[in-house]
């Protein structure tokens, strides 16, 4: 069951809305995960006005360094992670046992 105001609304109005709005709707939810806005709390609006354009930028930096048109900016950000932490260097070789 969706939740909605429009009482007065068919399903199939409340599905078509919701599906319209999927597309601005999910790049936000990505800006909140993968680059922290979501659990940012500031009481200075200067300071939140700067992180805010920080998450900005670094949401169009992650999502100019997909490899893949369809990638994730959880891939993206993974993938750096990776990079950092190994320095580069490739996998060690399996355990065999």
């Amino acid at each position: 069951m969706l939740a909605t105001y429009d009482l007065d609304g068919d399903s199939t109005t409340i599905v078509l809305r919701r599906r319209s709005r999927w597309s601005t709707q999910s790049p936000f939810r990505d800006v909140k995960h993968f680059s922290g806005l979501a659990a940012y709390q500031c009481r200075v609006d200067k300071v939140l006005v700067r992180h805010v354009a920080f998450v900005i930028v670094e949401f169009i930096i992650l999502w100019r360094l997909r490899v893949h048109p369809k990638g994730t900016l959880g891939e993206v950000k993974g993938r750096l992670q990776r990079k950092a932490v190994t320095g580069g260097m490739p996998a060690p070789e399996p355990l065999r046992g």
